[in-house]
């Protein structure tokens, strides 16, 4: 009995990952650019965010980050974590 739970526990995680992964690949690779763009398109004001600054500015703010704050922010989106490492 115990088996077939942690094989069921198992399975959700691996669901809940798999959701996770399609999660991000959308927002970073759809969602984010579209918005940005529509922003410069329309002159809407961009929202404020890091996403939106220049990435000299980003690796600047990283430069002055510890460490162990570096690796949590690469785990926000493929850009930041290009950039972190």
């Amino acid at each position: 009995m115990e088996t077939l739970k942690s094989d069921e526990e198992e399975d959700t995680l691996s669901i809940d990952c798999k959701v996770l992964v399609w999660w991000r690949m959308i927002k970073d690779g759809i969602v984010t650019p579209l918005l940005v763009d529509l922003c410069y398109k329309t002159g809407l004001e961009l929202p404020p965010c890091f996403i939106s600054l220049p990435r000299e500015l980003k690796h600047k703010i990283l430069e002055s980050l510890p460490g162990v704050d570096i690796g949590t922010l690469a785990c926000v989106s493929s850009e930041l974590r290009d950039m972190a490492s």
